[in-house]
């Protein structure tokens, strides 16, 4: 009587280790990210269009749209105002800037909303990075030299 009860135990053992192997096979097989070992030699990376752009895109940083902030164009030091323009793209890592005037690009500036309404906005030092006919203005390229708080960013839409 007790050698039966040894021999079905083990065998319900036996039974269950051999359907959670099945399980474990079976699922791997389902749920597999890639290819077998050896049929691609270079594994391509994972694309996600959210964080890097599009592939033809040489961002960093995603960047956004909204309504045009017209800024204030300072010197490399923010002691003179030399222009204005219009925010009109932005990022973490630079602005898009329109400007009745070109800028040189390879410049240090700095720039501020010129509408701060009282609140302490400082000077941001931006380089020029590149500056193109648009219509009858400009659109200008720049990149922040130090980037922004996230509240310091706000300021520029």
């Amino acid at each position: 009587m007790m050698l039966v009860t040894v021999i079905v135990s083990v065998l319900i053992a036996t039974l269950g280790l051999a359907i959670a192997g099945a399980a474990v096979v079976a699922g791997r097989a389902i749920f597999h990210k890639g290819k077998a070992p050896g049929d691609d030699p270079k594994p391509q990376e994972e694309f996600d269009p959210f964080q890097t752009g599009s592939r033809m895109e040489r961002r960093v940083c995603a960047r956004r749209q909204g309504n045009p902030i017209e800024i204030l164009i300072g010197d490399s030091k923010g002691e003179n105002t030399v222009g204005k323009a219009w925010v009109v793209d932005r990022s973490m890592g630079g602005l898009c800037l329109m400007s009745p005037a070109p800028i040189e690009a390879g410049q240090i500036l700095t720039v501020k909303p010129s509408g701060s309404s009282g609140a302490p906005v400082f000077w941001l030092q931006v380089e020029i990075r590149s500056c193109r006919p648009n219509g009858s203005d400009f659109e200008v390229g720049c990149r922040f030299v130090k980037a922004p708080t996230w509240n310091q960013l706000l300021y520029y839409g």
